[in-house]
């Protein structure tokens, strides 16, 4: 549905692609690759969009990790801060420290945090204050 080698690096046409697969997508699952070979992502039942409503999804949300370690981090249910979407960024997770995945405009910066709504590791090793550099990212619809 999405890929920065195909479609570049903007949030504004990741979000254009994904209004395509509203009324017939089952979900989303989104996959980076940092500058430094990391690997993680996650999964929202919801295909992102910008909304009234400042949290999507729900209770089946997860992220994970595949490199440098393969985790999966389902929801602790201690808020609803699975997935929101604003026109500067998209976030999944949030509370405890902060997003456990946020990612900016440019789909080519973001960081990660421990978050309270999946009680996650940072899913990156790249830097001490938790920012990384997206080398590569793709995102699926499911049918």
């Amino acid at each position: 549905m999405y890929s920065t080698a195909k479609h570049g690096y903007s949030l504004s046409t990741l979000y254009a692609n994904c209004e395509k697969y509203e009324n017939v997508s089952k979900g989303i699952v989104f996959v980076l690759k940092t500058t430094t070979g990391d690997i993680f992502g996650g999964f929202c039942g919801q295909v992102f969009k910008i909304t009234q409503v400042y949290y999507l999804g729900s209770e089946e949300c997860f992220v994970f990790s595949l490199q440098p370690k393969r985790e999966l981090y389902k929801s602790a249910n201690l808020n609803s801060f699975f997935l929101c979407c604003d026109t500067d960024y998209f976030s999944f997770g949030g509370g405890g420290e902060g997003e456990a995945i946020r990612i900016n405009e440019d789909l080519a910066t973001g960081v990660t945090y421990c978050s309270e709504t999946f009680k996650n590791k940072p899913l990156t090793a790249e830097s001490k204050d938790n920012q990384f550099k997206c080398a590569e990212f793709e995102a699926y619809t499911l049918k």
